[in-house]
């Protein structure tokens, strides 16, 4: 796919919009592959012969297409290329001829800036006007004449430098490189840009954030994300499972990313098992083409500090190398809460030969926070709220911490096969470790005395180790069939989780009884831990898989995606004190998916599709002793998408329904004891179903020159559509809202505007985040967060082209709200009053 560039005031050129190497390259791992510098790269490129297919459409697009099938990088100003048409081409050409072709009738030409590296300039016009379709030239990069930095990170979907709040396209909803219009799903990318303008420092704050997307609290203080009533699987790096989960305590750093993208709904493709609500996508930084020095300093409330240098280096024609390393330093509004976190990401990316691009890469993170508030705040016994001051700690000792280190490996081969084929390896292994103090509170407030909270007087340090080991290997190009070039990729994946030796050590404390209004976080002192042992059992998940699709060119303005997985899913535990072991596995379920897109205009599509996954029971029994089957998400979508400015804003809306069923129901015929069950438990039925359907739209992009939006509305609504109790009867639950966590209005709104004329150097910019009311039962009493709003600003102003200052408000009219409830016992949980984050950012 074609890169863009923007004119600078002096005549250079800085990345305004990046997109693929094409609807293929991605396919084989994302990437159109660097060649080594030299006089035979772009002579191969010219004369090979393949395969084109491309029909006369938005000049912007066509190049996107050519750019993956000819193996080039196409550098080009997406201002000079917008609102132009291309001309058709379909035969077998040397992909200089048919760039050629494309360009024919639009006044552009194109020269090769060396290896497999090509800008799109004006074509000269003769002594009457005319235009001529210039030389094709090979030429050093970085010419002197031009200014022209042909600079881009080897990811050509990368956000970094686009300055846009949209993205080009997206991979993680079908593995396929297609653009947002071009994806028959619902899919939000939340860009660099908005990362930066934002003042995202964790995976966690930007994912939250974006359309569709809210939040409840998991164990030890960490998130588990929802969309569409349903929980988001475990996060993806570069498409590999890994990344933190709901497990607790990591929530990865945002400094080493470059975008993150959003698939909301089931994407059992791309994930094998795991919950319908959608995946999460981490796409890392790659290293640039041209040197770049990068600093980032944050001061903001509650003593926040945060460093961030960002170093890029093209140490050779063959070999670029990258680093980032971040450091924050912060407090909470909580009492006493401090955290420090560090990160080095280290990348390196190989042209081993003209075809064959390999990338290494490490990064290493801490999360060291002392004085951990983990339990939440508890409400009074009757229900009601004890408006405890925001910055109150409840119960919480002053002795919780909670560590966590995480160090990651990862490195991918990528190979051009010829003429529009590609393969790509990829690894991912990970090594996460947390070790905390954590102590229960339990009990609700007594409304009298103030009294009723306390401390368990058996607290646990615990030691809790895993590894993650990720593969997925892919190859693709198109066939001809029926007189049209189809794109076909499959691949293989392999995907673990380990946890090896979990210890604990064991101390009592004699806990202080205490009113919560003026409770002393050092009242109880902290316990004596002896020697940590052995506890827990040992556990390995594995999943493998084959998968496939295939995106059929039926029609100039009509494509039809298929695809499917095979998935086995195996679990192996060993009791650590017992050495009692059990093994269960799930084998050959398939998740199939299908999308058709029909463009009814040039910036029009419509689009409908189907997507599932799965999640396994394998751990419950039906009475005749085998596992219960799976219970399946199943995901109906329709929609319409458009795409305006070459790609610069993108629109959709779409209309959703999700329904899980063959949920476990316990056997009224067969109770517990029951013979089947080898524990000796209840047997179970595949019985159950819910369901979450509404409907969202979403903008993102540049809406008029300067004015960059991202802006969601999301309506859902939930059902128990079938609930059964242990008799058969139906549960006091069906019929009612399956999610009552989950918002039914959710509004995301976020844009800035840089001033024009004399102004130019000054940027304004705010954002609304609503919900409507949300709630949770506790025995007899309804625990509620009712309906609000927050709003935000941004004021930012460009010293010079290297010097950037800003200032952020969150929560500009410090709203009181909880942003978790809980029980009436704990979770329960403040949102953050109004704060402010100054940045300074430098760049050369």
């Amino acid at each position: 796919m074609g890169v863009g560039y923007m004119g600078t005031a002096n005549g250079g050129y800085r990345a305004a919009s990046l997109a693929t190497a094409s609807v293929l390259a991605l396919l084989a791992g994302g990437f159109a592959l660097p060649v080594a510098a030299g006089a035979q790269a772009p002579v191969a490129a010219r004369q090979g012969q393949v395969a084109f297919d491309i029909p006369a459409q938005d000049l912007n697009r066509a190049l996107l297409t050519l750019t993956d099938k000819a193996g080039l990088q196409i550098f080009y100003d997406l201002e000079k290329v917008s609102g132009k048409q291309s001309t058709a081409v379909r035969g077998n050409f040397a992909p200089a001829e048919a760039l050629s072709r494309l360009l024919s009738g639009t006044g552009l030409t194109f020269r090769f800036l060396n290896g497999n590296r090509v800008q799109i300039e004006p074509a000269p016009k003769s002594g009457d006007g005319a235009v001529q379709l210039g030389p094709v030239r090979v030429e050093g990069a970085g010419d002197a004449a031009t200014g022209l930095a042909a600079s881009s990170a080897s990811d050509m979907l990368s956000s970094e430098g686009s300055r846009s709040y949209t993205a080009r396209g997206a991979v993680t909803s079908s593995k396929l490189p297609l653009t947002l219009r071009e994806t028959p799903q619902s899919v939000t990318v939340i860009t660099r840009q908005q990362i930066e303008d934002r003042n995202f420092m964790t995976i966690d704050d930007a994912v939250e954030a974006a359309t569709g997307m809210s939040a409840t609290t998991a164990n030890l203080g960490s998130n588990t994300f929802n969309a569409r009533g349903f929980s988001v699987g475990a996060t993806q790096i570069d498409g590999i499972p890994g990344a933190g989960g709901t497990t607790g305590g990591y929530t990865p750093n945002s400094a080493m990313f470059d975008r993150i993208e959003i698939v909301r709904g089931a994407a059992g493709l791309v994930t094998g098992t795991g919950n319908p609500g959608g995946v999460v996508n981490l796409v890392r930084k790659r290293p640039l083409e041209e040197q770049r020095y990068g600093l980032v300093l944050h001061a903001g409330s509650w003593n926040q500090f945060r460093a961030e240098a960002d170093i890029s280096v093209p140490v050779t024609d063959w070999l670029r190398v990258r680093g980032v390393a971040a450091y924050e330093d912060r407090k909470f509004f909580v009492d006493l809460q401090h955290a420090k976190r560090p990160l080095f990401y280290g990348i390196a990316e190989v042209d081993a030969t003209s075809t064959t691009l390999v990338t290494l890469g490490a990064s290493y993170e801490e999360n060291r926070t002392d004085s951990f508030f983990n339990s939440g705040l508890p409400l009074y016994s009757d229900g009601t709220d004890p408006h405890l001051p925001r910055s109150s700690r409840g119960l919480a000792p002053g002795w919780n911490f909670f560590d966590v280190e995480a160090s990651n490996i990862f490195g991918s081969v990528e190979q051009q096969l010829g003429g529009a084929w590609k393969a790509r390896v990829s690894a991912n292994k990970q090594h996460w470790m947390q070790v905390y103090v954590s102590p229960n509170i339990n009990a609700a407030i007594d409304p009298v005395t103030g009294i009723g909270p306390r401390l368990t007087s058996s607290i646990s340090k615990i030691y809790n180790p895993r590894d993650r080991l990720g593969f997925d290997g892919q190859v693709s190009g198109d066939v001809r069939l029926f007189g049209r070039s189809h794109e076909v990729m499959l691949g293989a994946s392999y995907a673990s989780e380990t946890v090896k030796k979990p210890k604990t050590a064991v101390g009592t404390v004699v806990p202080v009884v205490q009113s919560i209004f003026d409770a002393d976080p050092w009242a109880t002192p902290e316990p004596d831990f002896p020697e940590p042992t052995p506890t827990g059992r040992y556990s390995k998940t594995e999943e493998t898989g084959i998968y496939g699709v295939a995106r059929l060119n039926i029609a100039d303005p009509l494509k039809i995606i298929l695809g499917g997985r095979l998935s086995t899913y195996k679990t192996d535990t060993r009791a650590n004190l017992t050495s009692a072991h059990a093994l269960t596995k799930e084998s050959n379920v398939f998740t199939p998916y299908g999308g058709i897109i029909l463009d009814v205009s040039r910036n029009w599509s419509v689009y409908a599709s189907y997507a599932d996954i799965f999640r396994v029971q394998n751990t419950l029994y039906t009475a005749d002793g085998t596992t219960l089957e799976p219970a399946v998400g199943a995901n109906y979508e329709f929609g319409v998408k458009g795409e305006f400015y070459g790609g610069k804003l993108n629109t959709s809306f779409a209309l959703f329904r999700i329904v899980e069923s063959n949920r476990s129901q316990q056997d009224p015929d067969n109770p517990a004891p029951c013979a089947g069950s080898p524990t000796g438990d209840a047997c179970y039925v595949a019985d159950g179903k819910v369901r979450g359907q509404g409907f969202e739209t979403e903008i993102s992009g540049e809406v008029v020159p300067g004015l960059q939006v991202i802006a969601g509305y999301t309506y859902t609504d939930t059902k128990y559509l079938r609930d059964r109790t242990a008799t058969g009867a139906p549960s006091a639950n069906e019929g009612l809202a399956f999610n009552t966590t989950t918002p039914k209005h959710l509004l995301r709104v976020w844009s800035t505007y840089t001033l024009p004329g004399k102004l130019d150097r000054l940027t304004v910019g705010g954002g609304v985040n609503a919900q409507s009311r949300i709630y949770r039962l506790s025995g007899i009493y309804t625990i509620e967060q009712k309906a609000y709003a927050l709003v935000s600003a941004r004021v930012a102003f460009d010293v010079n082209e290297h010097v950037k200052l800003a200032v952020n408000a969150n929560n500009v009219f410090d709203k009181r709200y909880y942003q978790r409830i809980g029980t009436l016992a704990s979770d329960n949980r403040y949102g953050e009053p109004r704060s402010v984050l100054f940045n300074a950012r430098f760049t050369y």
